[in-house]
């Protein structure tokens, strides 16, 4: 019971690695908040989770600002702190056209952005405020192997690397700038995971 009452958003807890995020940190006593757009997947994920919670859930498009930021002091009222952020929410572009650099859309380039960095960069952001008010807090990032490495024509989804390489950079100034504030950020680089997102690999 590491994680006991501790109050624990998990973005894109509605699937695959988010739902068993979920169902691993409930099962360590933590208060569980999923943010999610897929009301169906969350639902599932909510009544999967066994622990002394029953679980939470808010669903809005991270992608928008606005939203995340209304989503994170929601739970601060709710809750009156924000201990943990799992940020998880992401996904393959290829279906805007993500690519190799060469061939990558314009639209798939920005979309696949805003879906894997840009949607956490919010998520921290607004998450950080409520941190600080607290002086205590711990963000954990899921970024990609991809991040570090290349891929081949398999894996050629250019803006996909490059969102996930800046999730790694931007963990590490989050994590050095702000530990004298008592927060704690990590990231993780999973290789490839059977999730419904890596059916086509």
């Amino acid at each position: 019971m590491q994680l006991e009452d501790k109050i624990t958003i998990i973005t894109g807890g509605g699937s695959g690695i988010g739902r068993a995020t979920a169902q691993l940190f409930a099962s360590e006593g933590a208060q569980i908040v999923i943010f999610d757009i897929d009301s169906v997947g969350v639902n599932q994920t909510l009544a999967s989770l066994s622990g002394k919670h029953s679980g939470d859930r808010i669903l809005l498009d991270l992608t928008q600002p606005a939203e995340v930021e209304a989503a994170m002091k929601e739970v601060a009222i709710r809750y009156s702190r924000v201990d943990v952020l799992v940020n998880i929410a992401g996904g393959s572009g290829r279906r805007w056209g993500d690519g190799p650099a060469d061939a990558c859309s314009l639209d798939g380039w920005q979309k696949t952005l805003d879906l894997n960095l840009n949607s956490l960069f919010y998520c921290c952001k607004y998450g950080l405020q409520h941190m600080l008010l607290q002086q205590h807090g711990v963000i954990v990032n899921v970024s990609s192997v991809l991040g570090i490495v290349g891929g081949d024509e398999d894996f050629a989804t250019h803006a996909y690397a490059a969102s996930k390489g800046a999730v790694i950079s931007l963990t590490r100034s989050i994590a050095a700038y702000y530990a004298p504030h008592g927060i704690r950020a990590n990231v993780i680089l999973p290789g490839l995971i059977a999730t419904p997102m890596s059916e086509r690999a």
